[in-house]
């Protein structure tokens, strides 16, 4: 089993756990979808689905639409929407942290020639930046030292970060889109369990900066 598997299923639980404690039974019905969504993100790998990254329309990014859309639809189930009001509105900031593991393990994939380096923090992604800081703005919040101002300029920065690294990814896998000066294209991404990364980690961040800035509107 590839260690890389070991931050979805940690970035799961942790999610679960949020569930649970803000209202405990909350954390079966997205159990039961994130079990099913790694079933059906293995299934098709094994079937050789996500590998013909060139075919129109791309598979990848229909997997990280998709888990978004489903992180919306979930999030309207009565249970489930009642526990993401609960939560305070320094979780979804804390939840970030998991962007600095995930990098470092992006480093380590490029320095064993599975990456190309526009994907790591000596290349042109900068999302570390995101997890490194995340635990101090969810304490700066959670303590009320925090002012909304801060808080809204670390969202949107967080959020342009994240842009970029998912621009730098689509410029860099096979396809129409690719541009030569990103250098080897990039696929590893159609394997597992590194496939996970587009269709479960970064629609993870993506949807904490939803709940967030919506915490943030209501305030």
């Amino acid at each position: 089993m590839s260690p890389f598997l070991l931050l979805p299923v940690l970035l799961a639980v942790v999610l679960l756990f949020a569930f649970r404690r803000a209202r405990p039974g909350a954390e079966l019905i997205p159990a039961l979808a994130i079990a099913a969504w790694f079933a059906v993100v293995f299934a098709l790998e094994r079937a050789g689905m996500l590998a013909k990254l060139e075919e129109m329309p791309p598979k990848i990014p229909l997997l990280a639409f998709g888990a978004i859309g489903l992180g919306l639809g979930l999030s309207r189930v009565k249970v489930v929407k009642q526990a993401l009001e609960m939560m305070p509105a320094w979780w979804p900031v804390a939840l970030q942290t998991f962007r600095a593991p995930l990098e470092l393990a992006l480093y380590s994939l490029f320095v064993v020639g599975l990456l190309p380096e526009q994907m790591t923090f000596t290349g042109r992604n900068f999302d570390v930046l995101v997890g490194v800081t995340a635990p101090v703005m969810a304490f700066l919040i959670a303590t009320k030292r925090a002012p909304r101002w801060l808080q809204w300029a670390w969202q949107l920065g967080s959020v342009a970060l994240l842009v970029n690294v998912v621009s730098i990814a689509i410029t860099s896998a096979p396809g129409p889109l690719h541009l030569d000066s990103m250098g080897a294209p990039l696929t590893i991404v159609a394997q597992w369990p590194y496939a996970l990364l587009p269709s479960f980690m970064v629609p993870v961040a993506a949807l904490g900066h939803v709940l967030a800035i919506g915490k943030l509107l209501r305030a």
